[in-house]
């Protein structure tokens, strides 16, 4: 780069310094989006006379030109591309003599020396999975402009790669990249967002890390955030070793450390509240990390994730990190939409280590997948023998509540054996996953005997382990947990899950990391969060329980924690193993399924909340609607949206509709037309449900007389018409009554055939194929014919009529199917199946039978002489015998026959041109019906969550929260401050004064009940004092209160459960007496609660008791702000508040 400022003479030295504040939108005339980073020189003339025009990369190729006073700018970021397209630039703004006489020739030199140097460069990427085209042309300085952001794919060449990157990259490995590691990195060195998706430890912390250095390195802000604060504590570690401590900061619930720093680790919780807030921090960040951002498919954390993406918006730099995904291009099609940047979608399926999916079966290991290739059926069948044979030599194992024998997780002895066999096989360390807390303890506590530490090894973990207790009280360092996790740590067994103290869980954590943990047992959050491989993997059921019921593993899943075995540069392979215990192997449909399955698609959590409606009613440049409309939920219908040109298609319909004013419109003829569909849509109705319950043997059959209205799109309004045939799944056929419209014999149709048009005894008609929604009432008149010979067999017909197959009518769409006390009884889907076949000429079914020309003729008379004259419309209650003890069919068919009655008695029925007429307005009447849709699907009205929206702020409205202008009253400023539960109940709990007569422990007991989430424990109140009790019957009647007035405003809601999932009141009394300074191991002498959800609780507790007092605050109530900031006090102490070990 230096070598082309020295190759442009009219450069000023200072032109050198690269500028790195991100240009707002207002700043740059005449640019479509915010732009990028603009890397800037000055353009003067040799006399330093400067140009009076600006250029500058804003950005895909978007120039922005204006005034400048003083100096022009032309950006050299990535100046190893087009040359002529610089030059066409320079030529443009300074003109032949504003650079002297050759320059372009001095500067294509410069340019093109750089280039060939890094052509020059050999390509040392060993990948497989991204195949690049070497033979690329450079990338131009400026892509072609762009009004649309979209995901890209586009593959950079390994020397292209380079020419971003340049010489100095922000940090230096000592090993080639790989390729899909080295295609971030420049892309990010292009100031564009990217998307990694790739395997369990294949290298995507690489690209954060990069892309953090890189901000670093041009004086800006990166911030790093995950889901879980176990994640952020260990990257804090990890980031200090790659930046340097003064360099990275941490911002979580309860710590802060550094907060000035360029690298701030955080929560995307903490990401959030600083969105809303308009923090300081986040206008001075450049680069933004989502790790593990597949947590976007988390319940309760995935919403929070779409709120960050969209408030970020455009300025900042976006790079996620996700395990594969088998919808990544969707998501970065909606970040892209969303942030008005392109997102570069970077995919490897590849795995750096090889796994080896293998069976245990009774000592021996038998491998069912082995890396990249399919499932091995021969492998599985082997595995079946072996299992055969041990079953053969001992009773096979009976299976417990239910379950087949393959589902058992083993004893003592078998997992002993599995352990001893890895060991032997040097396959560990390993990890055990389970999908309980009970059993990852049992087969720890199992194989603790095994004691697979070295001695050197135990007095290591020793050592470590009384560094840990001397951080601790006397008394906790007693705790049973303490003592047994680090005795089961010292023989080589760890144990891993959310029962466990957290400062117990780092110190297995880094013991594990540095190997002097052989066998962790987890459960299945260790391999959504914290980054540790292992040589192995083993599971211990494949069967988890996920909130709603037992299941297999989904694909996703297994994948996720069978990708923990293979350590990178380590092991050749990883080895995941699946052990069958049991007389009885796992399926092999299971087994395949969950190997070569596809990877788990992100989807959208997103869901409103109170809170997140009263903090966007602060804001000014978003609001609610704006949320719901960027959200990942809606993306699809916004993009169908973004596609079409709606306020164009609603003028070309209003075209059409002015074109056909001349018409005529009659009002008339609008009310016979929406009540001709009334009719239409009932007597469809009518008609499935009766064949549906088989009492409509005597609707739809041959001979009878129908009111065609449509006829297949042939233009005919309530015509007579006469069955002749109906055909399963197919529909029915009539003779219509042809009278008046022309052609007799068209389409070269024959008798008898579908489409031909006869004439007889002065009546037209023309043979129709329809549907039963073409029946617009059905009339008590029938004649008897033969069907066989009025409609000729078709090839490959056969033989027998009566057999329809319309759908069924829905509850949603029937009026009075809702009314229905019988449930529909179904038959095969076929709604003609009930119908008896009548006569001879049933029989026959449309054979085309005997009697020749003169047979037809007669039959072809009887149809006429049936069309004449006006009919009576059947009345479906004597008609449908089997269908009378319903009361909706009942109370329907009655409406019917009214409905009928009055259409016929309105002016236009039957007059001359009615047909015509009615056609003509139906036109413009649809065209309508089309401009509202097309209006209705670009308002808000349309998302799909404005229901629960519009019902939710009339929830605010009536509790007094936000006031009809929909700005937020003393109480919704007041709720804005509540993150960690839902948020009105703690508020109203404020505002009708229920913690005034209250302590400090006394308060803190109450408000553990909105934190704490074990469904299954008891509640604990009745050793709370009575000033807390009635506290407690207080809060029940806030919920209650809350959850009448959502079933109020439409949202549906059972007080019952609304007050069950909000308040748990199950560690009141332990959350009491912790605040009066009893011992951590007293209080978990109280409950059967595991201690880590004690200590869990406890910290998100002292963020809800901050938050407690900020809402104080806000309201003025200085006695409570005191009380609340005394609880957070008396709560945050020993064991419970131990700062992380990845901390200090």
């Amino acid at each position: 780069m230096d070598a082309l400022i020295e190759a442009l003479p009219f450069l000023t030295p200072a032109t050198k310094e690269t500028e790195y504040n991100l240009p707002k939108l207002t700043s740059i005339p005449y640019e479509l989006e915010p732009s990028e980073p603009v890397q800037t020189v000055d353009l003067t003339d040799n006399d330093n006379t400067p140009s009076s025009y600006p250029v500058s990369y804003a950005g895909e190729g978007v120039v922005s030109k204006g005034p400048l006073k003083d100096k022009s700018t032309v950006p050299i970021a990535d100046m190893a591309g087009d040359v002529e397209w610089l030059v066409g630039v320079i030529d443009d703004e300074i003109g032949e003599e504003g650079g002297g006489g050759g320059w372009r020739d001095t500067v294509a030199a410069a340019i093109a020396g750089s280039s060939s140097e890094d052509e020059s460069s050999e390509d040392d990427s060993d990948e497989e999975e991204l195949h690049v085209d070497e033979s690329l042309p450079p990338l131009p300085l400026a892509a072609p402009k762009q009004l649309k952001f979209s995901c890209k794919k586009d593959l950079l060449s390994t020397s292209q790669c380079r020419a971003l990157i340049g010489n100095n990259p922000a940090i230096e490995y000592p090993f080639s990249l790989d390729t899909f590691q080295l295609q971030a990195v420049a892309r990010l060195h292009q100031f564009r967002s990217v998307f990694v998706s790739a395997h369990t430890s294949s290298g995507k912390t690489l690209v954060s890390e990069y892309g953090a250095m890189l901000s670093i390195k041009r004086g800006r802000r990166a911030i790093y955030t995950s889901p879980i604060k176990a994640l952020s504590n260990q990257k804090f570690r990890d980031f200090q070793g790659v930046y340097g401590a003064e360099n990275v900061g941490i911002i979580t619930g309860d710590v802060q450390i550094n907060q000035s720093a360029p690298l701030l680790i955080m929560t995307t919780e903490v990401l959030r509240s600083m969105l809303y807030r308009g923090s300081d921090i986040i206008k001075d960040t450049e680069t933004v990390i989502f790790d593990e951002c597949h947590y976007l498919n988390d319940p309760e954390r995935g919403v929070v994730y779409e709120e960050c993406i969209v408030m970020l918006g455009s300025n900042p730099v976006m790079i996620f990190l996700s395990a594969t995904t088998d919808n990544g291009v969707g998501f970065c099609d909606w970040v892209a939409g969303v942030t008005s940047r392109d997102v570069y979608f970077i995919e490897t399926r590849k795995r750096v280590v090889p796994l080896k999916h293998q069976l245990y079966v009774g000592g021996e290991r038998v491998t069912i997948k082995m890396g990249e290739g399919g499932f091995e059926v021969k492998g599985w069948e082997k595995a079946k023998m072996l299992v055969g044979k041990k079953a053969g030599k001992r009773a096979a194992s009976a299976p417990r509540g239910g379950r087949p024998a393959w589902q058992d997780g083993g004893g003592k002895t078998q997992w002993q054996s599995l352990v001893r066999h890895m060991e032997k096989e040097e396959l560990l360390p390993g990890i055990v996953f389970s999908f309980s807390k009970r059993k990852c303890q049992e087969i720890a506590d199992w194989v603790a005997s095994l004691n697979l530490n070295s001695k050197g090894e135990q007095s290591a973990v020793v050592r470590f382990g009384s560094e840990l207790k001397s951080r601790l009280s006397d008394k906790d360092a007693s705790l049973p947990q303490v003592l047994h996790t680090i005795q089961l740590a010292k023989v080589g067994v760890g144990v891993h899950h959310g029962g466990m103290l957290p400062v117990l869980k780092e110190f297995v954590e880094i013991l594990f990391s540095r190997g002097l943990v052989k066998i962790l047992c987890a459960t299945e959050t260790f391999a959504m969060g914290v980054n540790m491989p292992s040589k192995s993997v083993m599971f211990s059921e494949i069967r988890k329980n996920d909130g709603t019921q037992f299941r297999c593993l989904l694909p996703g899943e297994y994948t996720q924690m069978a990708g923990r075995a293979g350590r990178r540069g380590l092991d050749d392979v990883g080895v995941v193993v699946v052990p069958c215990f049991a007389g009885e192997i796992v399926p092999g449909e299971v087994l395949k399924q969950m190997l070569t399955g596809k990877a788990s698609r992100l989807q959208s959590q997103f869901r409103l909340t109170y809170a997140m409606i009263l903090n966007l009613i602060r804001l000014e440049d978003m609001n609610v609607e704006d949320m719901m409309r960027r959200s990942f939920s809606e993306f699809r219908t916004q993009k169908v949206l973004g596609d079409m040109d709606v306020n164009g298609e609603i003028k070309a319909l209003r075209e059409m509709i002015k074109a056909m004013e001349d018409r005529g419109e009659d009002e008339g003829m609008r009310s016979y037309i929406e009540a001709t569909q009334r009719v239409a849509r009932l007597t469809s109705d009518l008609v499935k449900f009766a064949m549906d319950r088989g009492g409509g043997d005597n609707v739809l059959t041959v001979g009878r007389r129908v009111a065609i209205l449509g006829g297949g799109g042939l233009g005919v309004v309530n015509r007579a018409a006469v069955i002749v045939k109906t055909w399963r799944g197919e529909g029915l056929w009539v003779y219509l009554d042809w009278t008046g419209r022309e052609g007799q014999g068209e389409g070269g149709a024959a008798e008898g055939e579908e489409g031909y048009v006869g004439e007889v005894s002065g009546r037209k008609f023309k043979v129709v194929k329809c549907d039963v929604e073409d029946v617009a009432w059905v009339e008590n008149r029938t004649c008897k014919v033969d069907g066989g010979v009025l409609l000729k067999k078709r090839e490959g017909e056969g033989g027998a009529l009566g057999m329809g197959g319309w759908g069924k009518p829905s509850a949603k769409d029937d009026f009075f199917f809702s009314k229905s006390k019988m449930k529909p009884k179904v038959v095969d889907d076929d709604f003609f199946g009930g119908m008896k076949p009548k006569g001879a000429e049933a029989s026959r079914g449309g054979g085309g039978g005997g009697g020749g020309k003169g047979a037809y003729l007669m039959e072809c008379e009887k149809v006429a002489e049936c069309m004449r004259g006006d009919g009576e419309v059947l009345d479906f209650r004597t008609a449908c015998k089997g269908c009378k003890g319903d009361i909706g069919f009942v109370e329907g068919a009655g409406l019917l026959l009214d409905m009928a009655q009055g259409l016929k008695g309105l002016d236009v029925h039957g007059k001359p041109g009615m047909e015509a007429a009615y056609i003509a307005i139906k036109e413009v009447m649809d065209l309508e019906e089309k401009i509202k849709k097309l209006e209705h699907m670009s308002g808000v009205e349309a998302l799909e969550l404005f229901p629960d929206f519009r019902a939710r702020k009339s929830v605010l409205h009536a509790l007094g929260y936000i006031n009809d202008s929909e700005t937020a009253e003393l109480k919704g400023r007041a709720a804005v401050n509540v993150t960690t539960n839902e948020s009105l109940v703690l508020t109203e709990a404020v505002f009708q004064g229920v913690l005034d007569p209250l302590n400090p422990m006394e308060i803190a007991a109450v408000c553990s009940s909105l934190i704490f989430q074990d469904r299954r424990a008891a509640e604990d109140i009745s050793e709370l004092p009575s000033a807390a009790r009635t506290a407690v019957s207080e809060m029940k009647s806030i919920a209650a209160m809350l959850a009448s007035a959502q079933s109020d405003s439409g949202i549906e809601t059972v007080v019952e459960d609304f007050v069950a999932e909000y308040l748990k009141f199950g560690l009141s009394t332990v959350t009491y007496e912790w605040a009066c300074g009893v011992p951590f191991v007293d209080i978990c002498r109280l409950t059967e609660v595991q201690e880590g959800t004690i200590v869990r609780t406890l910290v998100r507790l002292d963020e809800v008791l901050r938050e407690l007092a900020k809402i104080a605050k806000v309201t003025g109530d200085a006695a409570l702000f005191e009380k609340a900031e005394e609880a957070s006090v008396l709560i945050k102490r020993d064991i419970c508040f131990c700062s992380s070990l990845y901390l200090s």
